[in-house]
């Protein structure tokens, strides 16, 4: 991993501002869910939120796919952070309502729904094929650190302003705009020819989506999408259910969530970290079905204990196996998808992400409010493993699958 950053200036440049930009998203997340659920007490408010973000994913994202692959990624990224940066800054002067959090939400989600796809055409555009692994793995231990800093950050902020917590979101507009001063001075120069394939303005946006079909006609593509799709169905919703745990069942203050968050993402981190050393050798199909029932298996187990330290492990060795997952899939998925269609495929990917996120909302909402947040959080967990078992026979080598492939290639 460290050789990328030696070989690749524009990498650290990246990485730098991702981890600025992901301190600003979590920040922000923390900042309207917690305070929706303060000003409240109802945990309906605080799922609004979330489905106002998932919602604006799969709004923005038909937009911002064919836009990503039209334009320097950069360029989009540095767009999404500034509009960030403004929305962000306006609550400190908009009056507090879950309304209001609600549409901050759905607005900054969808400034996102551009940053991201752009992201990861910038790593496919800027690094060789033999590096996508070391870089998701690079990108992923950014993203967890910054999960760590930011949901503590916030917390910290909203304790230490008191009644002023309001004063908070001008500090997260500062790490959305420091964002984009990084991606500016510091993207890669990269050609034209490379940075966006040539399309005329005047073309609809729906007609760019044509060239997804070779894509998305690959079996494996397939799999690891319904794959994907099927993991955030289970984990729609998940903080809110976390969040009613910590307070119904481990009888503990709601913001001691963050303890369960950081377990898990330092559990992630580490698995990051070791992803290469413990899935050498290991055919796609190996690592996603062990590493999707290691996830579900100990998700669930971290609800039947009712100890803290209990929950605590288990979140962290679900987190190692997250963390396996997460590197696997991302290089996984960059090899099968060409460049010249990178910003439409993950945008429509996020489209189906999102459209998962939405249905596990109003599944594990409906768990939670008629079984409690244990067999939520059991019912989470045993999802993931059917996903996993799923991806794992449509990923093995059975010989009618050998023969199909080798049937299609002649």
């Amino acid at each position: 991993m460290l050789a990328v950053l030696q070989r690749f200036p524009a990498v650290r440049y990246l990485l730098a501002a991702r981890l600025v930009s992901s301190l600003g998203d979590w920040f922000t997340y923390m900042m309207l869910v917690v305070l929706s659920y303060m000003k409240t007490g109802s945990p309906g408010y605080a799922m609004m939120v979330l489905a106002a973000q998932a919602i604006a994913t799969l709004v923005f994202s038909f937009f911002a796919g064919p836009l990503a692959d039209r334009i320097h990624p950069s360029r989009l990224m540095v767009a999404a952070d500034l509009m960030r940066a403004l929305l962000v800054a306006a609550l400190f002067v908009l009056p507090v309502s879950p309304d209001v959090y609600a549409a901050a939400a759905f607005l900054t989600a969808g400034a996102a729904a551009f940053f991201n796809p752009a992201e990861d055409k910038w790593v496919m555009l800027a690094v060789p094929e033999s590096a996508y692994a070391s870089a998701a793995a690079l990108r992923q231990l950014v993203r967890e650190g910054a999960k760590i800093v930011g949901p503590s950050l916030a917390v910290a902020v909203l304790a230490l302003f008191g009644s002023h917590e309001l004063r908070g979101f001008l500090v997260d507009a500062l790490s959305f705009a420091a964002s984009a001063a990084l991606l500016f001075g510091g993207a890669p120069r990269m050609p034209p020819a490379r940075a966006a394939s040539p399309r005329r303005w005047t073309s609809l946006p729906w007609r760019d989506w044509r060239g997804l079909g070779p894509t998305l006609s690959q079996p494996d593509v397939q799999t690891v999408t319904a794959v994907l799709v099927a993991v955030m169905l289970a984990l729609g919703g998940i903080d809110v259910v976390l969040l009613a745990f910590v307070r119904q069942v481990l009888r503990l203050p709601m913001l001691d969530l963050g303890y369960l968050v950081t377990a898990l993402s330092l559990g992630i981190i580490v698995g990051t970290a070791l992803t290469q050393l413990i899935t050498r050798g290991f055919a796609p199909w190996q690592w996603l079905g062990l590493g999707l029932v290691g996830l579900g298996l100990f998700l669930g187990l971290a609800s039947v204990d009712q100890q803290l330290a209990a929950s605590l492990a288990c979140m962290a060795i679900a987190g190692i196996f997250n963390g396996v997952i997460n590197v696997n899939l991302a290089a996984y998925t960059q090899r099968l998808v060409q460049a010249d269609v990178a910003g439409r495929f993950f945008s429509l990917l996020g489209t189906l992400l999102g459209l998962g996120t939405v249905a596990g909302m109003a599944a594990n909402t409906w768990v939670l409010l008629v079984a409690g947040p244990r067999l939520a959080l059991m019912a989470v967990g045993g999802f993931i493993c059917l996903a996993g078992v799923f991806g794992a026979a449509r990923l093995a080598p059975w010989p009618s699958r050998q023969r199909t492939t080798a049937g299609t290639a002649d």
